[in-house]
């Protein structure tokens, strides 16, 4: 039987915290509508309610403890084409740790701005909000950079190696001048052009900040005092970028320039702590280009980076967003076809599943694909229906990069997960 369905080991629910599993995020389809998803529990039970696009659940204490999801794929004619199955695990809510446990919550692009990190904190530390805050104590986060109280590690265009060297590289700039008249939904990732030749990647975009990424050469831009970058290719806001000032972006916080290698206490000593307890990684889709055997030997050296000098911490690795179809066409054009990446996704996330299969105890996967509502929550714009028609129409603008909704979701979802790690 073909393939069609593409479900993880196990899924973390919360007694009384609402699940979602979005089934576009569950096969390789970039439509479901002509799939009919049949969910059981092998002990019978009826939990929770199966839409036509997503399964939604919300546990009770009669819930507690694992059990057996069943998904049966049907075609358009009713025909059965793939079934699987996963483990659903609802814990009761996250409680105070007895002694303080020491967090690092990292990334790349999807982790910089801060939002799924200040919200997951929220949830776990502060008081109030919506959905209210537990308030928890002994729970401290650290990092150089910070969002609403929370610390964190997150660069654009970032990748396990980027946090195994001292990435002091002089393909990855930040420039600085007005830069009012991009936006990052829509002209992230379009590419510029230096008077050198080289080609530029806008990778983060704000109004006074850029950060460009190289992708033709190896090299510098012509001047760090200021300069003109010209239009390449993609996006929609076309004009040139002149910048006022550029210099060489963040280089890797773990680094020790003296071992030549990371130094996780010497790290952990800046923020007054002497370990880390967890770690959350969200990495992928900037290693897109990597064999398998490459993602996967990377992924075990930043183990044993952390590890090394931390021998207890648990890292729980976050798995691929699901991409948006019209996002990616409107970032790479024809350049980068959607199937094969979403190919290499599944890839890498079954990778992830096999590494912490072999050290539980120390890893922990946490599969986010179908957790994500690609169709609702990334980055949308208004776009003529065709080049006679004006009429709007409302479709993905980034392919890689969700908006603020499809961050909390993120963060719902890792802190779904989390619950497991702090229980009574």
């Amino acid at each position: 039987m073909k393939r069609y369905l593409y479900l993880p080991k196990q899924y973390d629910l919360i007694v009384g915290e609402p699940f979602e599993l979005f089934f576009r995020g569950l096969v390789n389809s970039v439509s479901i509508d002509t799939y009919d998803f049949e969910l059981s529990y092998t002990d019978g039970k009826n939990r929770g309610k199966g839409f036509h696009h997503k399964y939604y659940f919300v546990p009770n204490e009669t819930d507690l403890g694992m059990h057996t999801l069943n998904i049966r794929l049907r075609g358009n004619e009713g025909d059965i084409l793939d079934e699987g199955s996963c483990t659903i695990n609802v814990v009761k809510p996250p409680v105070s740790p007895k002694s303080e446990r020491v967090v690092l919550l990292m990334g790349a692009s999807d982790t910089a701005p801060g939002i799924w990190t200040s919200e997951f904190g929220r949830r776990l530390t502060m008081t109030g909000g919506e959905p209210e805050g537990l308030g928890l104590n002994n729970i401290s986060f650290i990092g150089s950079r910070e969002k609403n109280g929370i610390r964190y590690e997150g660069y654009g265009g970032w990748t396990f190696r980027s946090y195994l060297t001292d990435n002091k590289r002089n393909d990855f700039m930040n420039i600085y001048g007005d830069f009012s008249d991009k936006d990052s939904t829509v002209d992230q990732h379009s590419s510029y052009k230096d008077e050198n030749g080289q080609l530029w990647k806008l990778e983060t975009i704000t109004p006074t900040k850029m950060k460009i990424i190289c992708h033709s050469a190896l090299g510098v831009l012509p001047s760090t005092e200021g300069g003109r970058l010209v239009h390449e290719s993609g996006g929609q806001n076309l004009g040139d970028i002149v910048y006022t000032s550029a210099e060489r972006a963040d280089a890797n916080p773990y680094w020790s320039d003296e071992k030549k290698a990371n130094d996780f206490r010497a790290y952990v000593k800046k923020f007054g702590k002497d370990k880390i307890d967890e770690i959350i990684v969200t990495l992928t889709w900037n290693s897109f280009y990597w064999k398998n055997e490459v993602f996967e030997a990377t992924v075990r050296e930043f183990i044993a980076s952390v590890h090394a000098d931390f021998p207890d911490c648990h890292i729980s690795f976050v798995g691929g967003l699901f991409p948006s179809r019209d996002g990616f066409a409107q970032n790479y054009g024809i350049s980068w076809p959607w199937f094969p990446r979403l190919e290499v996704l599944r890839s890498f996330d079954a990778i992830r599943e096999k590494i912490v299969a072999e050290d539980p105890e120390h890893l922990s996967f946490v599969s986010i694909a179908a957790q994500y509502d690609v169709d609702h929550n990334g980055i949308y714009a208004d776009f003529p229906a065709n080049n006679r028609n004006p009429e709007s129409v409302h479709l993905g603008s980034n392919g890689l990069h969700i908006s603020t909704a499809g961050q909390h979701q993120i963060g719902d979802a890792i802190y779904r997960h989390f619950a497991t790690r702090f229980q009574e």
